[in-house]
């Protein structure tokens, strides 16, 4: 079924139901403060994007209302009379139209870059919308307005992974799951569910969560310094690489609502304390006109706890910013003004937010009942402030407010040190800060939970580029590498020793074992300094009174998880974003650190001027870095087959003369009806690739096409694999309703969303043990043992595919962490080691040999030769006067079969063999076994999957080749014809995994399917 998606009838049902009315709230609330007009609209539309989600949600949590159309057509028939309402009753259209509006000026050139900018990060990111995106978690997320669309709720225990051990359910984003389900009922005006069409539709909300991001994040460092340094922080962020692939349509899950969420609720919370001055009475009968912000960051911190995992991130960084705010304040200022301003705008951010969004909304509705975890360390703060509120009001002369102090902060570290309070601040933060180490086995065989490389430059784009020394100066290239490495090397160190401190510091106070490496001499590391300079340096100067407090703020919101950042990889992301926020924040403040240390004032204005032209000049940067965001912003506009079949008819046309392809060929001749085939017709990765690409050749010919189109092309044209949309859509169709199926964990999300079926272990880890168990079940359990544990979980279904055991054509893949895990769970290996490094692992290895040049012989009776096979063993060699193996005497050191632990053995010796057919091929001999008449013994394995080695340190030339060992009768043996499959050797070749998917027999399974191209293998219980 061909799947049609229009996204500009989207894009305007989301004007409509989103932009419009938060516009006009905002238009209401703002109507004389002094944002600009297109600021004040662009706040609406975060606001419309997180009220309008949250009103089905609470008919739901409050008067059990399900979900179906009808509640979201009133859901934005409310949103509608909140907005008029507002707008009508504050005027909120005075002022709104004057006669200079449409004038040209100066003063509206920020806003017409900021609309351009936010234009384009939408487009940069669009482009690649698409129901079957590369993705894992996407379908996890997006299988929450599934639920809502076809059962009018989220069940508290759907049971569709993790059965019997872990009760779950999808209650985690309502403010994602609401918003996707109304957009999609919008847009198909009540129509039935289509999981397809759902998909496509939700892909689109990371490029819209994006420019949201892109713009609070403009908006949280103009509060604190010039509205041109916010455009270059926001545009330093929007294109940095990690950020734009991240939030790119399709990867619909909880990081591009986490950063709009985070964005928004950081810069109204900025914007509370900017707008403090201007508060009048402070009584809880007359709160003043600019506790709206207050009010709005609480609205920001329910929408992160509703909309993502990310609240931790916020809390904490308000927690670190009040302590050390509120004992500031305590002992700079004689009165207590600025502490009560402080006390009452975070209790009304803190009742709105952690209280009433998350610890009541987000866990009750999870859960079933309220958490204190992120309650209790931001009550705390909150608290303290109080404390030091009343001390300060009741508490006469410096020097007893400061013992008052000391006796409270005693107090404090008494209650932290002994009290359940305590436990929660740590576990918090712990939470915040040990992800950033391996805290189970399972963390060290996930990609993204790997450390993070040296160097950000590919992450983060030119504000983090490297520096190094060229081995010879041939260009001007390495000319620049150097001077930047003997400039940017200071720097780099000591930026380098500040993070170690940072953590080490950290690691003591929590108790966690955090690894920070060294970072390479990089912008990265000088950003870094320069940001911890003017911040220290304005703190200083606000305990002088000449300086207000924001600086600590930006500490405390950029620091912690820019150093996770940085030793993460999964946390890259979040550098990123940090690091551009602190770059436009220390550029913007030179207008206020430069007047401390020169005095004319001249000099300091030609200075910030050359700081602003900087600061474009870096953003100019960031946006053409390696033509990457310009290529997706053109490509989005160029059409793709699988999007609109025929517009490119006539190009495929002259592609089908040109070629003969059958596919183009077809596709060319009638469009819509070769897309109508099936999901891997329509969205053929040839003839999405085709769809960009000028030629044909351009496909499969690196270089050959200009660079925008490789990037736009590969980018927008990444899907999932047609053998996984085969078997899944098999599942769905030929696997009874409820039908649970077992498989490795990274494919649990697709079961649960494309084949419409439970799993038993999933991408969300709920239960490490059940990952274990699989992981036993399909490398060392026998098969009777795997069906046992099987009908123990509620599952006929075993899944197997090739990447668990293929990398390309050679073996390997995800084996790797299946055998580790597995081997964690027999308690064999632990968490200190990394995969690979135990006994049990290589127990549990397939048998390779290397073949030599070295000749050996088979039969003396009939001269029949043969050249040497190697084993490598590792660990503790049981042969020592076997040297250790490499690859050349000059690699010894350096690749990766050259190790200490490793030695090489002559095991076989490789020669002819003629098979039962009557055919010959190579096969291995035991060297030190015979038959009666001398002749060595044949070892009936099949070679397969060589690999020539051009050198060997210890036997030249060689050949890598794996052993196979299988059921088929095809060897000759004392004149019988016999399997070789009693010959195997090691572990793995008796394992369900091996038996399954490469013997196609596994004892008390069927195999019910397979994929046209093998790489899947589906066995139902018999």
């Amino acid at each position: 079924m061909f799947v049609s998606f229009n996204p500009i009838l989207l894009l305007a049902w989301i004007f409509l139901s989103s932009f419009l009315p938060g516009a006009l709230i905002s238009l209401s609330v703002f109507r004389k403060d002094e944002f600009s007009l297109l600021e004040r609209i662009l706040i609406g539309f975060g606001i419309g994007m997180i009220l309008l989600p949250l009103i089905p949600f609470l008919l739901y949590l409050v008067l059990g209302i399900k979900y179906s159309f009808g509640i979201a057509a009133v859901s934005v028939a409310v949103l509608y009379a909140i907005a008029l309402a507002a707008f009508v009753l504050r005027k909120g259209y005075d002022g709104l139209i004057g006669p200079d509006t449409l004038r040209l000026s100066a003063d509206k050139a920020v806003p017409a870059f900021l609309a351009l900018l936010l234009v384009a990060s939408f487009l940069a990111r669009v482009g690649s919308y698409s129901p079957v995106f590369q993705e894992l978690d996407p379908y996890f997320y997006t299988f929450t307005a599934h639920q809502l669309l076809t059962l009018g709720e989220n069940p508290p225990d759907d049971q569709t992974s993790w059965y019997p051990d872990v009760v779950v359910n999808h209650r985690i984003i309502p403010e994602i799951s609401y918003l996707e389900s109304i957009w999609y009922s919008l847009y198909t005006m009540g129509g039935p569910n289509d999981n397809m069409l759902l998909a496509v539709i939700a892909s689109v909300y990371p490029p819209i969560a994006a420019a949201l991001a892109v713009f609070f994040i403009y908006l949280l460092v103009s509060s604190t310094v010039r509205r041109e340094f916010g455009l270059i922080a926001a545009a330093l962020a929007g294109f940095a690489p990690i950020f734009v692939i991240k939030l790119a349509a399709g990867e619909q899950e909880v990081q591009p609502y986490a950063f709009f969420a985070l964005a928004f609720f950081f810069s109204m919370y900025a914007l509370s304390l900017k707008r403090k001055d201007i508060l009048r009475s402070l009584s809880p009968l007359s709160l003043g006109p600019d506790l709206k912000y207050s009010a709005l960051a609480g609205l920001g911190f329910a929408a992160i706890s509703l909309g993502s995992s990310s609240q931790i991130l916020a809390m904490l960084s308000i927690v670190i910013f009040l302590i050390l705010y509120a004992i500031i304040v305590y002992l700079r200022d004689k009165d207590a003004k600025e502490l009560e301003s402080l006390l009452v705008s975070n209790s009304i951010m803190l009742l709105i937010g952690p209280l009433l969004g998350s610890a009541i909304l987000k866990d009750v509705f999870s859960s079933g009942s309220p958490s204190l975890s992120m309650l209790v360390p931001i009550l705390s703060a909150v608290l303290f402030i109080a404390l030091l509120y009343a001390l300060k009001k009741k508490v006469a002369g410096r020097q007893n407010s400061v013992l008052a102090l000391a006796a409270v902060l005693l107090l404090g570290l008494i209650v932290f040190a002994a009290t359940p309070v305590g436990d929660y601040i740590r576990n918090a933060g712990k939470a915040g800060f040990g992800i950033a180490q391996f805290n189970r086995p399972l963390d060290r065989t996930i990609a993204e939970q790997g450390v993070a490389p040296a160097g950000f430059s590919g992450q983060m784009g030119s504000i983090a580029a490297e520096f190094s020394l060229p081995p010879q100066l041939d260009s001007i290239g390495a000319l620049a590498s150097l001077i930047g490495f003997v400039i940017f090397t200071p720097f780099s160190i000591v930026a380098n020793l500040l993070l170690w401190l940072f953590v080490g510091a950290v690691n003591l106070f929590l108790g966690t074992s955090v690894d920070f490496g060294a970072k390479d001499t990089s912008l990265l590391l000088f950003w870094i300094l320069l940001f911890l300079a003017a911040a220290a340096f304005l703190v200083y100067r606000y305990l002088k009174k000449e300086e207000d407090g924001m600086a600590l703020l930006f500490l405390a919101i950029v620091m912690p998880p820019l150093a996770v950042g940085l030793i993460k990889a999964k946390y890259t992301i979040y550098a990123a974003v940090l690091l551009s926020v602190a770059v436009g924040f220390s550029l913007g403040k030179m207008e206020t650190i430069l007047p401390a240390f020169v005095k004319d004032k001249e000099t300091v204005g030609k200075a910030a001027k050359y700081v602003l032209y900087l600061g474009i000049a870096l953003a100019l940067l960031q946006f053409t870095s390696n033509g990457f965001a310009p290529s997706l912003i053109w490509g989005s506009f160029q059409p793709l087959y699988q999007n609109d079949p025929m517009a490119l008819a006539g190009k495929f046309q002259a592609i089908c003369s040109a070629t003969n392809d059958t596919d183009v060929c077809q596709a060319a001749a009638d469009p819509m009806g070769y897309a109508s085939r099936g999901t891997n017709y329509q969205y053929d990765y040839k003839l999405c690739l085709l769809s960009i690409f000028s030629n044909y050749q351009q496909i499969s010919t690196p270089g050959a096409a200009p660079p925008w189109e490789t990037q736009s092309a590969f980018f927008r044209c990444q899907r999932i694999s047609d053998y996984w949309i085969d078997s899944m859509e098999w599942v769905k169709e030929n696997t009874e309703p409820g039908a649970r199926i077992t498989s490795w964990w990274d494919y649990g999300h697709w079961i649960n969303y494309f084949g419409d079926r439970n799993a038993v272990i999933r991408n969300e880890h709920a239960s490490t043990a059940m990952i274990g168990e699989v992981a036993h079940g399909y490398v060392d359990a026998t098969p009777a043992e795997l069906k046992a544990w099987m009908s123990a979980h509620d599952s006929k279904y075993a899944l197997f595919d090739a990447e668990l055991v293929m990398s390309g054509s050679d073996l390997g893949g995800k084996y790797g962490a299946l055998n580790y895990l597995s081997c964690a769970y027999h308690n064999l290996t632990s968490v200190a080691k990394s995969p690979g490094e135990s006994q049990c692992e290589a127990d549990h290895l397939w048998e390779t040999v290397f073949i030599s040049n070295n000749p050996c012989t088979i039969s003396n009776l009939t001269g029949k030769t043969g050249y040497l096979a190697y084993h490598l063993y590792s660990g503790a060699s049981p042969l020592p006067d076997y040297p250790s193996f490499c690859m050349s005497p000059q690699d010894q050191n350096t690749l990766a079969y050259c190790r200490d632990a490793i030695r090489a053995e002559p095991a076989y010796c490789a020669g002819e063999v003629m098979l039962a057919d009557g055919q010959t091929a190579i096969a291995t001999y035991y060297l030190n076994e015979t038959y009666p008449n001398g002749d060595l013994k044949l070892n009936k394995a099949i070679l397969q999957l060589p690999r020539t080695l051009p050198s060997t340190y210890h036997f030249g030339p060689a050949v890598e080749v794996t052993m196979f060992y299988t059921e088929d009768s095809v060897w000759l043996e004392n004149g019988q014809v016999v399997s070789g499959y009693a010959d195997r050797k090691g572990l793995f070749y008796d394992s369900a995994l091996y038996r399954g998917f490469f013997l196609d027999d596994l004892p008390g399974f069927k195999l019910v399917y397979t994929t046209p191209d093998g790489a899947v293998k589906i066995y139902k219980m018999q």
